[in-house]
């Protein structure tokens, strides 16, 4: 493979015009099998230079961002650790291109996500990767599970936002796999959240209770408390008080339906 050639198409993928650039994803598509594994990790690192555009000022884009995530797949698994890498320190529109291309992979790409993030407290890789798990739909991301409610309690936000977002959807989808160890885990952990200080937070935690009810994950005594904690939400209890926040009233108005006598 010529290095002109290749030059030639990372310039033509920093043009304004979508067609433009979207040519020469499709050219570079073209010549993957023929690029050696150097020239494969750049090219991979230049496709992934699009996740910074902004769709939303520049509508247009939209395409060029979905056809790059469809690229780096195409590119193979073992490009994996390099896309892991790349998360760190990115910024959020990146971040969840990356975590679209690592669920593609699905299964495979299960352990090497967790594997990073429990070497790492790197923000951005924490969110993406937790992202990704969700994403991936097989029960090999159960391996995440101890890390996910460990972040849980991480200082930062967003790291706990999205930690508390997939438990819920590891209950949702898997409870039957999980342990009653497991599920009290799961179940201690979102109740904790419901308490959260961030608004945000505390609604993703009673829709993840929400969920494991919904299950049928939760004995008598967990389905009894959950509704004594969401009738305080609702300002139903005898404390006449309710939480400020209308998201997540609204969130425990559905979760309430899934314990309905």
């Amino acid at each position: 493979m010529g290095r002109a050639a290749l030059e030639t198409l990372y310039r033509q993928m920093r043009a304004h015009g979508a067609d433009e650039v979207l040519d020469a994803l499709f050219a570079l598509r073209r010549m993957v099998p023929d690029l050696d594994d150097k020239e494969r990790a750049e090219a991979a690192a230049a496709v992934a230079s699009l996740f910074y555009l902004d769709v939303q000022d520049r509508p247009e884009m939209a395409t060029v961002v979905d056809q790059a995530i469809r690229l780096l797949h195409s590119m193979g698994s073992d490009l994996i650790p390099q896309h892991l890498e790349e998360m760190r320190g990115s910024d959020f529109k990146a971040l969840f291109c990356f975590a679209r291309v690592l669920a593609l992979f699905g299964a495979d790409a299960a352990t090497p996500i967790i594997e990073a993030c429990k070497d790492s407290d790197d923000v951005h890789l924490l969110v993406g990767g937790i992202y990704a798990l969700t994403k991936i739909r097989d029960r090999s991301i159960l391996e995440g599970l101890d890390l996910v409610v460990g972040l849980t309690e991480h200082a930062d936000a967003e790291v706990r936002d999205t930690a508390i977002r997939a438990l819920g959807k590891f209950v949702e989808r898997f409870s039957g796999d999980l342990d009653a160890s497991a599920l009290q885990r799961c179940y201690a952990r979102l109740l904790a959240a419901s308490f959260d200080s961030l608004p945000a937070i505390r609604a993703k935690a009673v829709r993840g209770l929400g969920k494991m009810a919904a299950a049928g994950a939760l004995d008598a005594d967990r389905r009894a408390e959950i509704r004594s904690r969401l009738e305080q939400v609702l300002g139903q209890s005898s404390e006449m008080v309710w939480d400020q926040a209308f998201i997540v009233r609204r969130e425990a108005a559905e979760a309430a339906e899934h314990l309905a006598d």
